[in-house]
């Protein structure tokens, strides 16, 4: 997402070491949520793979203190897509527990 107010394009993260299941999903649900965003699903993965595409991160603690921004993104939208499935495509994927699967 393109942040106006910092000219740049983020991704928003949160650091979740010595967290699990429902402490992970209450962070989604508490700020992502109040956002006006609805969570479908988490990816966990390493920040290193992040790194690994010469992206970068603003550890800003806005709106939580475990919040990250990735930064570093090219304004170039095909490119943007491809450095994030190359992140997505080493990440466990993991559904939101309040969906139920039909």
């Amino acid at each position: 997402m393109f942040n106006e107010r910092r000219q740049r394009w983020e991704t928003s993260i949160f650091r979740i070491k010595t967290l699990r299941g429902r402490g992970i999903w209450r962070l989604g649900y508490l700020f992502a949520e109040q956002s006006g965003r609805v969570i479908k699903a988490r990816g966990i993965g390493r920040i290193s793979w992040i790194l690994d595409q010469q992206l970068g991160l603003d550890v800003n603690a806005e709106p939580y203190p475990r919040h990250v921004d990735v930064i570093g993104w090219t304004n170039v939208k095909h490119e943007r897509l491809h450095l994030a499935t190359q992140i997505a495509d080493r990440m466990n994927l993991q559904l939101d527990p309040r969906k139920r699967q039909v």
